[in-house]
């Protein structure tokens, strides 16, 4: 945590501006193409920590470890509001005075923001949409963000009262007369926690991340308002770099690869009864097969299968990567 060496000041003015077009005026993002997530490192020397960071959110819930974790009380007050499209998202900027407890630890919530589909993903599954409520701890500058699954189902009446009020275009604002951001969170809390990042540029390591484990239902239609405005804001998963995921079990999520034949080495005979058996091509199309190498020979495996084939293969001589 805090590896980015923000001061607290800075950090509170970070977490004003999560999410937005205009976080670094002069350096432009998006999800897609030269400004998408996989070129953020490359835009500023701001946003180093895309790139080169060690605790990168999001991340899969998979692989969890079973803990007792401190209770989340939500101290959180209903009221006005401001609904900014900031250019990457719906933001919903709340008014000082509502608190989250977690343990020792106190944060005010500052906002509210929405990802659609979800950015994290809970044993390889997405959701439809995700929301991160945004909070600061006073004493220490870093960040708590509670996020919390939307699925379509029944109608969320303070969901639909923001989905109808949703600016259409980028910079827009408009003033939510009441927003209770509690109706937004499941009745029980239990969570998911893992110690991660902003999801947007800088991508700063200050973060310690709650995740509901139980999604919250809204209108399907409401959902589709979201979509329509930003149908892929959402950030892929990080590697967890063996980060302790702290929550209710969720088991590892196997690797899914691909067993692609780079070399097909001096055993030919051998390893064309090979490549019929794994593929049930006959001995005219494995050859062919072989003869184009690199070429897939499986795939979407999960990983142990793939290590099987690849040693199979490997033992008549050919050269295989799993990618």
């Amino acid at each position: 945590m805090g590896r980015s060496g923000l001061t607290a000041t800075t950090l509170g003015a970070l977490a004003l501006s999560i999410a937005t077009a205009f976080a670094a005026e002069d350096t432009h993002w998006g999800y897609e193409g030269a400004q998408g997530p996989e070129h953020w490192a490359a835009l500023g020397e701001a946003y180093q920590a895309c790139g080169a960071g060690t605790q990168q959110s999001p991340v899969d819930i998979a692989g969890t470890i079973e803990a007792e974790l401190p209770e989340i009380s939500l101290a959180w007050k209903p009221g006005a509001g401001s609904i900014v499209n900031n250019g990457h998202t719906i933001q919903v900027n709340v008014p000082g005075g509502s608190q989250l407890r977690r343990g020792d630890a106190s944060y005010e919530l500052l906002q509210v923001h929405f990802h659609a589909p979800s950015e994290h993903l809970v044993a390889g599954k997405a959701f439809p949409m995700e929301a991160h409520f945004v909070h600061r701890d006073a004493a220490s500058g870093e960040l708590g963000v509670l996020g919390v699954f939307l699925v379509p189902g029944g109608e969320n009446a303070a969901f639909s009262e923001l989905a109808a009020a949703f600016p259409q275009k980028p910079g827009e604002e408009a003033t939510i007369e009441a927003f209770d951001p509690k109706a937004l969170v499941p009745a029980e809390l239990d969570y998911w926690t893992y110690a991660g990042s902003l999801t947007t540029p800088p991508c700063s390591e200050t973060v310690t991340w709650m995740l509901a484990a139980e999604p919250v239902a809204v209108a399907a239609g409401d959902i589709a308002r979201f979509s329509d405005l930003y149908p892929a804001n959402a950030r892929p998963a990080q590697p967890s770099n063996r980060r302790f995921i702290l929550g209710p079990a969720v088991p590892a999520t196997p690797q899914i690869v691909d067993v692609v034949l780079t070399d097909a080495g001096g055993r030919r005979f051998d390893l064309i009864r090979e490549v019929r058996s794994l593929t049930g091509h006959s001995v005219r199309k494995s050859t062919a097969l072989i003869d184009a190498a690199p070429r897939l020979l499986k795939g979407e495996l999960p990983r142990d299968e793939a290590e099987a084939i690849k040693a199979r293969l490997e033992g008549f001589g050919a050269t295989v990567e799993l990618k």
